[in-house]
């Protein structure tokens, strides 16, 4: 592969030996032209492969920083355990979100951001149908202890219907907890390696620190998971969320009896008040090992990490020899367009027409590019008339 420095030498020669030294935000401008490559061809190098858990009663995932555009290719379970059925469609948001519970095989797919922050969405049926260990959804047997308190059911803000669990976190900060004896469950196939997911709803995200989840054969004898941030990141305000436990993590407190887990205990550190917590449903589930193959800009390679940002001139660029090519032109291209003035004038021209071809002569170097390299992003189906 190439370096960084040889794609300077290359580029300066392009631009009729000019220094590089003299030109402004160098690193970004070659950041800039690759991010203008991946967008106007499929370049099979420039994809990034990240492994997922998918698990039952899931639905949202943390999609990749460096995906590119929301540019996916495949999602695919690992292994050799997909079927010719195994499709995988993307959605638009809302028709995704009226059928994610009903996906007969394959898997269903969107994408949304929060602040920024890339939500990736997936139904499927693949993954082993979990347990649920309270649909919380009525106080019956469940005790408010600590700073908790006011516990009800509440018909308005529900994660599933019918309800969800109500109460509030006072006193200005502390910990306040939920318990429940459940019918006794046995735990054996998740012990380890399952995750226990809690719907949970708070007004104020930044005043809750943690929340530790107790599941025992007592309320002596049980494993213990703290987490202080939700399955998508921070907790956020008025919404409801999913909070893993993953019980691979977990410390044990006396002798619990996997096979037989009757004691759930929720606790909840905070530092405000926060009035009318929601809790709407706790589950269990097995991880499902998945692959999601994916676009990126992030085609320069430094000690094994690649990344969409020069570090070095010594970072490697993954690009083969006929991408490399259109690269070295559009980054000569940007840098021209940028400098303007004289050196801008002629040269880009000549750089457009080596890359775009002229109408009636012979192609440019996208064309040939793209006839050996067709795109395999997985578009998106359905439109808002259906």
């Amino acid at each position: 592969m190439k370096l960084v420095s040889q794609l300077k030498d290359e580029v300066a020669g392009l631009l009729q030996g000019t220094n590089l030294n003299n030109i402004t935000n160098l690193n970004g401008a070659l950041e800039r032209a690759a991010k203008i490559v991946v967008q106007k061809a499929s370049i099979p190098e420039a994809v990034g492969r990240q492994n997922y858990s998918l698990y039952w009663g899931v639905y949202d995932y943390p999609a990749p920083t460096s995906i590119f555009d929301s540019s996916i290719i495949d999602l695919r379970p690992q292994g050799n355990s997909r079927t010719s059925f195994d499709y995988v469609y993307r959605k638009p948001i809302e028709q995704f979100d009226r059928t994610k519970s009903y996906t007969p095989s394959g898997y269903s797919l969107t994408f949304e951001y929060n602040k920024g922050v890339p939500i990736m969405r997936v139904s499927q049926n693949k993954s082993q149908a979990g347990i649920i260990l309270d649909p919380m959804n009525d106080t019956t047997g469940w005790t408010a202890g600590g700073t908790a308190s006011s516990l009800a059911t509440d018909e308005a803000s529900f994660y599933e219907q019918p309800a969800a669990l109500k109460f509030n976190l006072l006193s200005g900060g502390g910990i306040g907890s939920l318990s429940k004896t459940i019918t006794t469950q046995d735990l054996t196939s998740y012990k380890n390696v399952g995750v226990a997911f809690l719907a949970l709803r708070v007004p104020t995200g930044a005043s809750l620190s943690s929340i530790e989840l107790r599941l025992g054969s007592s309320s002596a004898n049980f494993y213990t998971v703290t987490v202080t941030q939700g399955f998508l990141g921070a907790w956020p305000d008025a919404e409801y969320t999913l909070v893993a436990f993953n019980l691979a993590t977990a410390t044990t407190y006396g002798t619990p009896d996997i096979t037989k887990i009757t004691h759930i205990n929720l606790r909840f550190t905070y530092t405000a008040n926060l009035t009318n917590v929601n809790a709407g449903k706790l589950f269990l589930s097995l991880p499902f090992p998945h692959q999601l193959i994916y676009e990126t800009a992030a085609v320069f390679l430094q000690s094994g990490v690649l990344s969409s940002t020069i570090t070095d001139d010594t970072d490697q660029i993954t690009l083969n020899d006929a991408a490399y090519l259109i690269y070295i032109y559009e980054c000569a291209m940007t840098i021209a367009v940028q400098s303007g003035g004289g050196l801008s004038s002629n040269l880009v021209q000549i750089f457009q027409q080596t890359l775009g071809g002229i109408p009636g002569k012979p192609l440019g170097l996208y064309d040939y590019y793209r006839a050996d390299n067709p795109s395999q992003i997985n578009k998106m189906i359905g439109n808002y008339y259906d």
